[in-house]
């Protein structure tokens, strides 16, 4: 399941600068979305639904590329959606991108969505000693 901290996270690994500058509200998507700057010039809108089930239900009816309303190509949405990202409960529409910064996000966020903690083993394992021949 993704959340704000995990997609940060993601982009920074993936050697991109991420910051937060403020939310989002568009009529044609329920929940508002996390706006971010990525670099010096990209813009990202993150999601994050309950599950991704709700994630589809509540985007069914739009474009699937650009996350707006059918045979729209701005919508509500500052400027042109670039493209839209789905990776379980998240999705994440790029604005102001150049194709390469594209792909570095889209490579980093659909690597899979992060594990749950696990906490390591209590006891060591151990090892039979070597011997030296």
């Amino acid at each position: 399941m993704w959340r704000a901290c995990h997609l940060e996270d993601r982009i920074n690994k993936s050697g991109m600068m991420i910051k937060v500058l403020d939310t989002l509200r568009v009529t044609h998507v329920d929940l508002p979305g996390t706006r971010y700057k990525i670099g010096k010039t990209a813009k990202l809108v993150a999601y994050f639904f309950p599950d991704s089930l709700a994630g589809a239900r509540a985007t069914a009816s739009l474009d699937k590329l650009r996350l707006t309303p059918p045979r729209d190509s701005i919508g509500q949405w500052p400027t042109a959606p670039f493209e839209a990202i789905r990776s379980a409960n998240m999705i994440a529409v790029l604005f102001e991108v150049t194709a390469a910064q594209a792909e570095r996000v889209r490579l980093a966020l659909t690597a899979g969505a992060p594990q749950k903690f696990s906490a390591p083993a209590q006891t060591p394992q151990m090892l039979p000693p070597a011997t030296a021949r």
